[in-house]
Order: structure tokens, then C-alpha cells, then sequence
């Protein structure tokens, strides 16, 4: 439902998820590019040679970042038994961070919770111990770039969770988001989080009761 008269378009597929998050901000776009395609005599035609490239990007560029949504998401904070915090290592960076990830249309937090645990983990065996009162917020860098096409940023729900039996095991994660895996106390990560990230992660550790001091 891009806009545009064709039924291959994969940016859509990839937007999927999120598109009502989306279409609140390029429903007017489409609907622009869609007359603009009857005025040219173009609204039966197939486009499907450069629909991906075109219809997304034309969008994007047609709102400002500062005027796309937040993508709704959450951030799984799984604790041992010795009160330590997992934290993964992005794939190819020197970046850590909680289990994070999208909430598909349809979910609701505590799902997609469980289902990013497993899939960047390998394990959802975990009992949610608290849910954060409130989300937190980042901005993500204005480069056009991935989720930054389409979100002006991040915003998590945040829950603190038990790990199980089942120990993280990176050889059964689904997604490749992590290729590192370590358990740290609270304060580490806060000391190591990426700095944009800084204000969310001291808030979300704050709300869940894991750091008594937010500055």
C-alpha cells in the first residue's frame, strides 16, 4: 500500500510490522504520488523496476526527521542468579546493549519481549519480574540510513526478567544482531552504553529498580 500501482515492493514487506507507525506519517505522500501517477496517464502501468528504490525514498525525503514517529519497541533486561545483566556486542561494532527489538502490528509488549529474547539470544526461558511505569526515548542520526528512513527514533518499553533453565546460546539465535555475548553488572553498562542511548538506559535501569542514582 505504497502508493504506487504495483504488488512487489519489497520496502513494503520490510515495513510491514510497523506500518501503521508509518502510514500516519506518509499516507498523505501516497496518496500525492498516486494522482500524481492518473495525471500522467501512469495509474495502470507496473513500476516494479524501480518501486523499491523510488517509492520509500521519495517519501523519506518529502518529511522531515524531526517529523516521523518513534519506532515502539522494547528492551529485555534478563538477570541471573547472581544478579548479573546480559548485554550482547552488535554484530561487527564494539557496541553493547540489552536485547532489544520492534513491536510487530498486532503484539503487545510482553510478546514481543519473549519472542526478541529468543530470537537475538537463543532463549526466552524467563519470568518478567517488572515492567517500567514508563517508556524511554532516543533520537537515531539523521542519515537517512536505515530505521532512520523512517523513524525519528526509538521508543522501549522496558522490562527486567529471570532468566530460566535455559542459558542465552548465541548458536540458536535467529537474528545476527549480536556476536558476543556477557553477562555485566548494572553499573557496567551504564558506564558503556552508546552515549545516545545514555539518558534511556539510565532511566530504564532507574525504573526497574537495578541503579539508584539516574545522572
Amino acid at each position: 500500500a505504497c502508493g504506487y500501482p504495483c504488488t512487489e515492493c519489497n520496502e513494503c514487506e520490510l515495513l510491514a510490522p510497523f506500518g501503521e507507525q508509518v502510514g500516519l506519517i506518509f499516507g498523505a505522500v501516497a496518496d500525492s504520488r498516486m494522482s500524481s501517477l492518473a495525471r500522467n496517464g501512469m495509474a495502470g502501468q507496473s513500476e516494479r523496476s524501480d518501486c523499491s528504490s523510488k517509492c520509500i525514498s521519495e517519501r523519506w525525503t518529502s518529511v522531515r526527521h524531526e517529523e516521523k514517529p518513534f519506532r515502539q519497541g522494547v528492551v529485555v533486561v534478563l538477570r541471573n542468579s547472581k544478579g548479573e545483566l546480559l548485554v550482547g556486542r552488535r554484530f561487527g561494532t564494539l557496541q553493547w546493549q540489552f536485547p532489544q527489538g520492534g513491536i510487530d502490528d498486532g503484539e503487545g509488549p510482553r510478546d514481543a519481549a519473549f519472542r526478541e529474547c529468543l530470537e537475538e539470544t537463543g532463549t526466552n526461558d524467563m519470568k518478567i519480574v517488572k515492567q517500567a511505569a514508563e517508556t524511554t526515548r532516543y533520537e537515531l542520526p539523521d542519515t537517512g540510513l536505515g530505521l532512520s528512513r523512517w523513524f525519528r527514533g526509538q521508543e522501549h518499553t522496558w522490562f527486567l526478567c529471570d532468566l530460566g533453565k535455559v542459558e542465552p546460546d548465541l548458536s540458536r539465535a535467529e537474528d545476527k544482531e549480536f556476536d558476543a555475548l556477557q553477562w555485566v553488572l548494572p553499573e557496567w553498562i551504564k558506564r558503556n552504553v552508546a552515549e545516545r542511548k545514555a539518558h534511556a538506559y539510565n532511566s530504564g535501569l532507574h525504573q526497574l529498580g537495578l541503579i539508584t542514582n539516574q545522572a
